[in-house]
């Protein structure tokens, strides 16, 4: 403590102090009257001790020579001069007798007497009652613990370990039996200002460049200690003339390597409102930099609590959890959901892009509800995508472009179920591929379709199970989370400047969703990054602690564009839509064509999103979360017709943009 004082860590004294035992020379003051070196002790501290009002000590009259005179002279009868401070306050009326403490504090004289009996190889009759089910583990060991200078093993026939119910958590030290029971700690808790002690100083030998060529500095012995990643990287890197080493990581964005820096000094991260998103790239990040624990508490975090993203995320998570074996649990959560909707993969855009290890998890799996035919068709087309000079006509394949595709497909085959494959489906989608099967199992598949009784020689697997007889017909969810049908039909009127609004049933308009923040994030950058390119877009704002739905229309194409700019159009409009105690929508058209939007430039994209009329509404958040703040703004600006609110700032609970396609009849 007196050492964590002198080097000013605040903290950590405080701590060490709180630990001790608080003014125990109240309570026995002979501990420091008593004392050998107690005329050494500071004036301060005597002083601070007489103050008390609660000394266990008699007031004594042997020094009566060095006090006031008037302070001396007692008379009962004669009114006091003196200033009289009260008696000291009595806590016992004597010092009680040394009792005994209990001799551990975490178990009781029940367990001491149960542990005995272990010891001595009895019986142990002792029962546990009123104990919480935490469970506290230990060991006993017969030997001499020796501080050695290299490990070693210790036999004995007499140690063991065991459980015993308390309220204390288990705490972790020593071996015993290898991993029978290991105490171990890796805490690395620095609980001091991470922000000001990553970027408040000038004795850094590491610089970290990520993403857009941001950088980072560090201390080479911090990461090294932290993660065996910056171990190894950094025993390869040759030091400038500064001696200072650089990292290059290109693809992680300052957002991530900000927050997985501060969790290398502070030990700690703080999930509250981190979007799903930036968890998911903690994730994969912390598993690159082999931050083991922090990697699989992330993975459990999506699990249990983002498990909605994951499945509206589905092909992006399903890809890029394979681009290694290190996440097995979202490996088993995705596979799971995979075997009962295989078309998630099967027929996404990216399918062909999977990696070989993602699919052949799916083709071990017994229970994928699909056809083996269908599997089969989805196999080949992988294989054949692994193989971009295969001609596209396979009556042009020559024996070396089989060859090729039955080496790709080595890892795949052995899964497939050909002996449960429709006879149809092998004529027609197998027999083409023949030449990459084995000689032996084309011969079997024929044979089991001429004579069916003979034996076969090659590997029958099960047939995959069926969970349901066929899939359920997807149920059409509500195009949006915010708006109704009868909303889009009065914005649809009014993109067709309709006096009257659309019937909710018949409207000729579609609403395709591009984003949902709640979905896809609240970072402004996530708006300019997903709207782009996108014409003809309505926003639509749910606006946090009111019934008020806010929004506009943008014709025009969203850019995200170096440099700040107006856009101009007569056809834009914002809006406030009836909803709840909101009892009539306010439309107010563009009134200034060449300041009807304004995009901005990728330097503040990280805090604007849409911006119609330069304020008549526009969406902002200083820490890029449009959650998080209560920066978004509407007001008049005389580029609109009129407010469509009262106030000007607020706050965001979830937005939606949606493209606006005519129906087609």
């Amino acid at each position: 403590m007196l050492a964590a004082n002198k080097f000013e860590l605040e903290e950590l004294s405080k701590k060490l102090e709180t630990i001790l035992i608080k003014e125990k020379a109240c309570l026995y003051p002979n501990l420091i009257f008593d004392a050998g070196d107690f005329i050494s002790l500071q004036e301060s501290a005597l002083v601070s001790l007489l103050k008390r009002d609660d000394i266990q000590m008699e007031e004594v009259e042997p020094y009566k020579k060095i006090l006031d005179k008037q302070l001396w002279k007692v008379s009962p009868d004669q009114p006091m001069k003196s200033i009289i401070l009260p008696a000291r306050s009595v806590l016992t009326p004597e010092l009680p007798t040394k009792i005994k403490e209990p001799f551990p504090t975490i178990i009781s004289g029940e367990h001491a007497t149960e542990i005995s009996s272990w010891i001595d190889h009895k019986i142990s009759t002792y029962s546990s009652t009123n104990c919480r089910l935490i469970y506290g583990h230990a060991g006993f060991n017969p030997l001499m613990w020796d501080n050695t200078t290299s490990g070693v093993y210790k036999e004995t026939k007499d140690n063991f370990i065991f459980s015993l119910r308390n309220d204390y958590q288990n705490k972790r030290d020593s071996n015993f039996g290898g991993s029978a029971l290991h105490m171990h700690s890796t805490a690395f808790n620095f609980t001091m200002d991470n922000k000001s002690f990553c970027s408040n100083y000038d004795d850094y030998n590491v610089i970290i460049e990520v993403e857009d060529k941001k950088k980072f500095t560090a201390h080479s012995n911090v990461l090294k200690c932290r993660s065996p990643y910056f171990r190894k990287e950094l025993d390869t890197i040759n030091p400038n003339e500064n001696n200072v080493k650089t990292i290059i990581k290109p693809k992680i964005s300052a957002q991530i390597f900000d927050i997985i820096l501060k969790y290398i000094y502070g030990g700690f991260i703080n999930l509250e409102n981190v979007e799903p998103r930036i968890i998911f790239d903690l994730m994969l990040t912390a598993n690159e930099f082999k931050f083991e624990e922090l990697s699989k508490k992330l993975e459990t975090v999506l699990i249990e609590d983002k498990a909605s993203w994951l499945k509206s995320h589905f092909s992006f998570v399903y890809h890029s959890i394979f681009l290694n074996n290190d996440f097995k649990d979202l490996e088993n959560f995705c596979n799971d959901i995979v075997a009962k909707y295989p078309n998630l993969i099967f027929d996404s855009d990216d399918f062909t892009s999977l990696q070989e290890s993602a699919l052949v998890s799916l083709l071990k799996r017994d229970d994928i509800q699909m056809e083996e035919g269908k599997i089969w068709k989805y196999t080949i087309k992988w294989g054949i995508s692994q193989n971009p000079t295969l001609p596209t006509n396979l009556e042009e394949w020559n024996k070396e472009n089989f060859l090729n595709l039955k080496i790709t497909l080595q890892q795949c085959l052995p899964y497939i179920r050909f002996f449960h494959i429709s006879g149809d489906d092998i004529l027609d989608k197998v027999k083409p591929y023949k030449k990459i099967l084995d000689k032996q199992l084309w011969e079997d598949l024929m044979q089991q379709f001429i004579s069916s009784d003979r034996p076969i020689k090659s590997v029958i697997l099960p047939a995959r199970s069926v969970l349901i007889p066929e899939l359920p017909i997807r149920v059409k969810e509500p195009f949006s989370t915010i708006i109704s049908d009868e909303h889009a039909a009065e914005i649809s009127s009014w993109i067709d400047r309709k006096t009257t609004a659309y019937p909710s049933t018949n409207y000729p308009y579609e609403f395709q969703l591009i984003l949902r923040g709640s979905k896809d994030g609240f970072s402004p950058l996530t708006f300019w990054n997903m709207c782009h390119g996108h014409t003809g877009t309505v926003v639509i704002i749910k606006v946090k602690g009111t019934d008020e739905i806010l929004g506009g229309y943008n014709p025009l194409m969203w850019d995200n564009i170096t440099s700040g700019v107006y856009k101009e159009t007569n056809d834009s409009f914002i809006f406030s839509l009836k909803n709840g105690n909101i009892q009539n929508s306010i439309l107010s058209r563009v009134t200034s064509p060449d300041r009807a939007l304004y995009y901005y430039g990728k330097s503040r994209q990280n805090s604007y999103g849409p911006n119609f009329g330069s304020g008549s509404i526009y969406m902002y958040s200083s820490v890029s979360n449009f959650t998080m703040t209560n920066e978004s703004y509407s007001g008049y600006t005389g580029y609109y017709e009129k407010k469509i609110r009262t106030t000007n700032r607020f706050s965001i609970v979830d937005y939606e943009v949606f493209k606006v396609n005519k129906k087609t009849t």
